[in-house]
């Protein structure tokens, strides 16, 4: 019980301790009075996804592979410009995954055609749906990467010529969601 007493009383003085470090302090009652606060600015992680353009995809002649590529700006309010990128593209579950990459395009009453993405940023790499890729290269100084033409990270988006042979006839459509956070 002692104990117990002992720990509450140094956590009540250590709370008061706490509050003192910042505190206002009025001004005297007089011909002028000078008062001051402290302010605390607290700045969490920011993140922005600019300069994104829509994709049509179309047959590689050499490869036969339906193909489209779009270049963009991540940019992060850390020194460091480190983040993590994830994606997501319409996989549902229960749908044939042939390219075993959760990426699906779908056309309805049709079917659906799966297709790859690859990521470029500090490296590059084949994304799967819903899990984290940690890069380095966010842009630190400009939200927009500075100039029209500055962009830091890149998608190739594929769709194999095996599927595209066996895919029904239509149009197939889809949205590929970026998320980018702190790592």
């Amino acid at each position: 019980m002692k104990y117990a007493r002992l720990l509450k009383t140094s956590a009540i003085a250590l709370t008061i301790a706490s509050a003192s470090v910042m505190a206002a302090n009025d001004g005297t009652l007089g011909s002028n009075s000078t008062g001051d606060l402290d302010i605390t600015l607290t700045v969490g992680n920011l993140f922005s996804i600019t300069k994104l353009n829509d994709i049509t995809l179309t047959t590689d002649a050499a490869t036969g592979n339906a193909i489209g590529d779009d270049d963009f700006c991540i940019y992060a309010n850390t020194a460091s410009g480190d983040y993590k990128i994830t994606m997501n593209g319409n996989w549902t579950s229960g749908a044939t995954d042939t390219a075993g990459t959760d990426f699906t395009l779908n056309s309805t009453g049709v079917g659906s055609i799966d297709y790859s993405v690859d990521f470029t940023g500090s490296s590059t790499s084949t994304m799967t749906a819903t899990t984290d890729l940690n890069q380095t290269s966010a842009n630190t100084t400009a939200t927009n990467c500075g100039s029209a033409a500055a962009v830091n990270a890149s998608i190739d988006l594929t769709v194999t010529a095996a599927d595209l042979a066996g895919a029904t006839q239509g149009t197939y459509l889809g949205t590929l969601t970026m998320v980018v956070a702190a790592q």
